[in-house]
């Protein structure tokens, strides 16, 4: 370990100690702070939460932490909770698409330009990907995860970016509306 590591270690047990010594958890201190109105409190956590090009986000370096240091008994609801959150951002997402006019396409307004070999995704998959930005990312995620055979030759398979985008419209297409 090397004397900075050191250094920040012990610095982290006094910041620890001294909330202990005020009679607060550390999971109480930061639900009072991620909850504070007190402007200055709220300043300071717009500074943790604030993403910035070139500068590690700390959030997501605090969800693989959390992961990676879970008891074994709390990790399926750790979880379930990041599950349960994107599922509300998706679910957010799909409302609004589900308001907007270009996604309604009634097929007495169909025409035989419409009928390509793609089937429209030429003209919706922009509108897709900008309204529904993490569900499209959740799909591609899903669709173009290493198989077992990719993982055994230790190689993607042909074309297969290609493909998952009709997938993946077809997944979004068929998502049940609000």
């Amino acid at each position: 370990m090397s004397t900075d590591d050191d250094s920040k270690t012990r610095r982290v047990k006094e910041i620890t100690a001294f909330i202990s010594s005020r009679s607060l958890s550390l999971n109480e201190f930061l639900i009072a702070f991620y909850s504070s109105q007190d402007p200055s409190v709220s300043a300071q956590r717009g500074c943790c939460l604030a993403k910035s090009d070139g500068c590690r986000f700390a959030p997501e370096e605090l969800i693989n932490l959390w992961f990676k240091h879970c008891p074994s008994k709390s990790r399926s609801y750790l979880e379930s909770v990041v599950v349960d959150r994107a599922g509300k951002v998706i679910i957010r997402e799909t409302d609004k698409a589900c308001k907007l006019d270009s996604l309604s396409i009634p097929t007495t307004k169909l025409g035989a330009d419409d009928l390509d070999q793609d089937f429209l995704l030429s003209k919706l998959e922009g509108v897709y990907t900008e309204t529904l930005p993490q569900l499209w990312f959740l799909l591609n995620l899903i669709v173009t995860s290493r198989n077992r055979s990719e993982k055994q030759k230790d190689e993607a398979c042909a074309s297969k970016e290609t493909r998952a985008r009709f997938v993946e419209f077809f997944l979004v297409f068929l998502w049940p509306s609000g």
